[in-house]
C-alpha cells in the first residue's frame, strides 16, 4: 500500500493512534479524537509528515541494502554481456557464410540489413527514488 495521493492515510493513522493511546489511559478519553478541532489538528500533523516522507525523503538502494536485487542485476549484467559475444559471433559468422542460393543470399542480406545493438551500458551500481 503506498502513502496516497495526500495526508488522509496518515491523518487516519494519527487519529487511530492517538485514539488507542487515549483509550490506554481512559476508555471515555478516545471520543476526544471524534472533535472537529482535534481532527484538524491531526491532519495539520499527517500534512506535515506526508511531506517529509513524499518531499524530503529517498529511497535509495545499494548492494548493502539489497543484496538480493544486485546479485540478480551482475547475474543479468553478465547474461547480458554472454548475449551480446553470441550476438557479435553470429554476425560475424553470418558475414564469412559464402552464401551460394538466391534464398541463402536474401537471408545474408536481409539479416546484413538488421540494426546492430551496439555496446551494453553500463549497468547502476544504487538506486534513488522518492516514495509515493
Amino acid at each position: 500500500m503506498g502513502l496516497g495521493p495526500n495526508h488522509n492515510i496518515a491523518k487516519t493513522e494519527f487519529i487511530n493512534a492517538m485514539r488507542a493511546r487515549l483509550e490506554r489511559e481512559d476508555k471515555k478519553l478516545g471520543k476526544n479524537m471524534d472533535d472537529d478541532a482535534v481532527k484538524k489538528n491531526m491532519g495539520a500533523l499527517a500534512e506535515a509528515v506526508y511531506r517529509i516522507v513524499t518531499v524530503h525523503t529517498d529511497a535509495v538502494s545499494s548492494p548493502q541494502e539489497d543484496p538480493e536485487f544486485w546479485e540478480w542485476m551482475d547475474q543479468t549484467n553478465r547474461w547480458l554481456q554472454e548475449l551480446g559475444q553470441w550476438q557479435k559471433g553470429v554476425a560475424q559468422a553470418m558475414d564469412q557464410w559464402a552464401a551460394a542460393t538466391p534464398a541463402d543470399l536474401q537471408l545474408k542480406a536481409k539479416l546484413a540489413a538488421l540494426t546492430q545493438p551496439g555496446n551494453l551500458p553500463e549497468p547502476p551500481s544504487a538506486l534513488k527514488g522518492r516514495l509515493s
